[in-house]
This record gives C-alpha cells, structure tokens and sequence, in this order.
C-alpha cells in the first residue's frame, strides 16, 4: 500500500512539473499573439493614416454642403 501510494505521488510530482512547463508556454505564446497583435494594430494605424486625412479632406465639403441644405430646408419650413 504504501509504495502505491509513494508511486501514485512520484507521478504527481511528475506531471506537476510538465503542467507548469506547460502553462510558462502557454503563457509565453499568449504573450507573443497580444504583443503581435498590438504590433499590427499600432502599424495599421499609422500606415492608414494618410488614407483617413485624405478621405476627410474628399468627404469634409459634401458633408458641409448637405448640412447646409438642411439647415436651409430647416428654416424655410419651421422643421424642428
């Protein structure tokens, strides 16, 4: 009985020690993928940068048109 059980917590032991390799590699990849995917997200920002002060620049005065439309349109008729 007792060698069963000195042999059942030797195994114990024994995975114990490949769980917590385990989970430092877990941790460790899960580390990488947030600090990859930070990475991307930051150099996707700024590489979409331009295309987001150009496509105001594009858009800006249509949006000005079209309040203004319905500011006037407000005005001829008591809208709101």
């Amino acid at each position: 009985m007792q060698t069963k059980v000195e042999g059942l917590y030797s195994m114990y032991q024994a995975n114990r020690c490949f769980n917590r390799r385990d989970e430092a590699r877990t941790a460790s990849r899960n580390k990488e993928e947030r600090d990859r995917i930070e990475g991307i997200s930051e150099k996707g920002f700024w590489i979409w940068w331009p295309l987001f002060l150009k496509k105001q620049e594009l858009i800006k005065p249509l949006q000005d048109k079209v309040f203004d439309a319905v500011s006037k349109y407000q005005k001829q008729t008591d809208w709101l």
